[in-house]
């Protein structure tokens, strides 16, 4: 049977639904998790008087607003899993294509 859950969240009501069918799962199975948040990259388009200065200040403002919103996600997921006394890791990866994240992180984490 499974001995490792991917389990990707996005913070929503339905997402930490699934986190916490997914710990009895694992719970239940003898299986770990692995929670995942993705974040998109910071996307904006450079328009005549904008400076590369407050481009990169924009950038970095989203990456830390990012990081510290999916470490809140990921530590409700990991609660619920701790709750049901499953072992259960984080990841949170920058990428454009959640999908295709989530594809590669399960691979790698086999």
């Amino acid at each position: 049977m499974y001995k490792h859950i991917m389990l990707p969240v996005d913070g929503s009501e339905l997402s930490n639904k699934a986190a916490k069918e997914c710990a009895a799962l694992a719970k239940a199975i003898g299986a770990k998790i692995s929670v995942i948040h993705v974040v998109s990259h910071f996307h904006f388009a450079i328009e005549e008087g904008f400076s590369s200065d407050v481009v990169r200040n924009l950038e970095k403002e989203h990456e830390q607003e990012s990081k510290k919103n999916a470490q809140s996600i990921l530590a409700a997921a990991q609660k619920l899993a701790k709750a049901a006394g499953v072992d259960c890791s984080a990841i949170s990866i920058i990428g454009d294509a959640p999908y295709e994240e989530i594809i590669k992180s399960a691979k790698k984490q086999k």
